[in-house]
């Protein structure tokens, strides 16, 4: 029953997340079909020469994502999934307004980068995503990103190329212009852009308010947002140190008047676990030496209560402790491990932690005999004996909480492999993940690379495909209307759904195994690519419709796979606490790829478009074979990869 809830919980989180997805690839697709038509209305020029500058118009949405990227994912970590989510989903529904209202290219330039810096929900998705999936549901999980992302591009260059320009539409046009089309003072004739980005507006403020009332926080730290914004990372966590120390000192001295006290609370279970780990290693040894004498060394921690009158006395607890300490320094001497020069024992457990783990015993003793004698009437014996001076017992206390504290980080590292035994680590403190960590770590450093390569491929190809579809036919496009390449980009759209939905099936039959998925993605996504161009020798228009519709449709099967496959590498490739983190730079890389792709490739691709005289490769063909570059490149690259992601 259990687990039927927690899959329940995970496929309606999933069905959450896929609204945030579909409204911020609807905002990303939308304007693709037009977008060269509206900078010549912006601009009063030819469409062919649109080129020049509209890739100025895409770059800079990527700039504003690479600028924001990192602190987007940051703010994941710290302040939490959801409140970050929100933020972006309002800012998105109010500049879109703006956006579809720019008098000017310069304005629209200006909302354009608004909007880039304010679009970091589909990183936060990813991160939502990262925190409920496990090893049985990541393969559905990350293929729901590239899923609900085909389903906003299938649904956005379909919309934005039907509601673009509406005054010149043949069923929306007698609808709104009831005065007749040539109505100059109509807001969607001064403003043709404005009809579709209204569309999408509405679609995020729907998404915010379902995401704010169904949608869990995830995040394993969430803290208040406008607290955070006061708060250094190094104040922070000395904050939350402070604060559980006083949790456990509260809970310690509430326990002072009962007749039978808890050694160790809820919020200590590690400083436990610590000498339970080390009896463990002691029965081991007994078992391996033969020397059954573990059982009566047992540590007094426990997390069951037991009466001050049955409490050991301090000799009797020291003598644990020692023999302890000596049984498991013999152990580890014995293990195999002992003579090769480290001091780890057979199970995971060194030298130094035993020892500690003794002490523990001793200062929880000696703690709970002070509270005995506390409790003892006045003139009765005390367990410690007439002759040693018994110290208070709050100094008792703060020196048992700041030996804990101060030892935690000891603990956590000799913990690292006890879940796969049953054991279970606290959740620690968000570390600092920047730039610098990620590229020190080979394993993210070559995925960041990977990524920026397909994000650069992506990228030319989604912005140059519409501008050679709407060029003329005597200059090598497809003179393609917006409704046309809108219908060619949505039938794409659902090729990538398709595929996106039958990822986590293929995954399965090949045993997990990415990489020979990942190279015949990008062969597949390669070869589509160049073959592409090849459509304009046709003549029918018909004819080439169809073949460039097979055409992308089959390169948005290799697209699809290695989004899904590098998603997983990416959020794999740092530490769960940074997984948030690990997301920003990622889109912070591959946004400052984007930019740079596309403030050169379609300046490139007008220039040969408007050439007389370039042969082949270097008329309308080049760009399309420039944009192999990079995916080649990530191919050599992904051979040092693991073949399959581990978690």
């Amino acid at each position: 029953m259990k687990g039927k809830s927690r899959a329940a919980s995970f496929y309606t989180n999933m069905a959450i997340l896929s609204t945030v997805l579909v409204s911020e690839s609807l905002s990303a697709t939308l304007m693709m079909p037009f977008v060269g038509l509206f900078v010549a209305h912006l601009e009063d020029i030819p469409p062919s020469e649109a080129g020049y500058v509209s890739g100025l118009l895409i770059s800079i949405y990527q700039l504003g994502q690479m600028l924001t990227g990192k602190l987007w994912g940051t703010a994941s970590d710290r302040v939490g999934r959801k409140p970050m989510i929100q933020m972006g989903l309002l800012a998105n529904a109010v500049v879109s307004i703006f956006f579809g209202l720019s008098p000017n290219l310069k304005f629209c330039i200006i909302t354009r980068f608004i909007q880039g810096c304010a679009n970091g929900n589909v990183l936060v998705a990813k991160t939502v995503i990262a925190d409920i999936t496990d090893k049985d549901t990541e393969g559905i999980g990350f293929a729901a990103i590239s899923i609900f992302w085909g389903v906003g591009s299938v649904v956005g260059p379909a919309l934005g190329g039907y509601l673009y320009n509406p005054s010149h539409h043949p069923v929306l046009g007698p609808r709104l212009f009831t005065g007749g089309m040539e109505d100059n003072d109509n807001i969607f004739v001064l403003h043709p852009a404005l009809l579709p980005c209204v569309v999408i507006s509405t679609f995020s403020a729907i998404t915010l308010l379902v995401i704010s009332h169904v949608l869990p926080e995830t995040s394993r730290h969430p803290v208040g947002p406008f607290m955070s914004l006061f708060m250094s990372a190094r104040h922070r966590e000395r904050r939350m140190s402070d604060f559980a120390k006083q949790r456990g000192m509260a809970a310690a001295s509430r326990s002072n008047d009962a007749e039978q006290i808890a050694v160790i609370e809820d919020e200590d279970d590690d400083e436990n676990d610590v000498a339970e780990d080390a009896w463990q290693n002691v029965a081991a040894a007994d078992n391996f030496s033969g020397h059954p004498s573990s059982a009566l060394l047992r540590p007094p921690l426990s997390k069951k209560t037991f009466p001050c009158t049955n409490a050991p006395s301090a000799p009797e607890i020291l003598n644990q402790a020692a023999a302890l300490t000596s049984r498991a320094k013999d152990f580890v001497s014995q293990s195999p491990g002992a003579g090769r020069g480290g001091s780890t024992g057979r199970y995971g457990l060194s030298e130094r932690l035993t020892s500690r783990a003794a002490s523990y015993s001793s200062s929880v003793g000696l703690l709970q005999s002070a509270r005995c004698g506390e409790s003892d009437a006045p003139g009765q014996q005390r367990h410690l004996g007439e002759d040693v001076a018994s110290p208070p017992l709050h100094r008792l206390e703060t020196q048992f909480k700041e030996k804990i504290c101060s030892d935690m980080p000891l603990l956590c590292q000799s913990r690292e492999g006890a879940s796969d035994s049953g054991f279970t680590t606290r959740a620690s403190e968000p570390k600092a993940f920047g730039y610098r960590e990620a590229l020190a770590l080979p394993t993210s450093r070559n995925v960041m690379i990977i990524y920026m390569c397909i994000a650069s491929t992506e990228s030319a190809l989604l912005e140059v495909i519409p501008l050679w579809a709407i060029a003329e036919r005597e200059k090598g496009g497809l003179g393609f209307s917006s409704s046309d390449i809108g219908a060619l980009l949505c039938i794409s759209s659902i090729v990538y759904v398709a595929v996106s939905l039958a990822f986590s099936r293929i995954l399965k039959c090949l045993g997990g195994a990415t990489r020979p998925l990942w190279d015949f993605s990008v062969l597949l996504w390669c070869t589509t690519s160049i073959l592409t161009p090849c459509c304009a020798y046709l003549t029918d228009k018909s004819t080439i419709f169809y073949a460039a519709a097979v055409a992308t449709s089959t390169r948005e099967i290799g697209l699809s796979w290695c989004y899904s496959i590098m998603f997983m590498y990416v959020v794999r490739s740092a530490p769960d606490e940074c997984a948030g983190s690990i997301n920003g730079i990622a889109q912070s890389i591959a946004s400052f790829s984007r930019m740079l792709t596309m403030s050169v490739i379609p300046p490139i691709f007008a220039w040969s478009l408007n050439g007389v005289t370039h042969p082949f490769p270097f008329n309308y063909h080049f760009v399309f074979w420039i944009t192999c570059v990079p995916l080649l490149l990530s191919f050599v690259l992904s051979s040092i990869l693991p073949v399959r992601v581990s978690g």
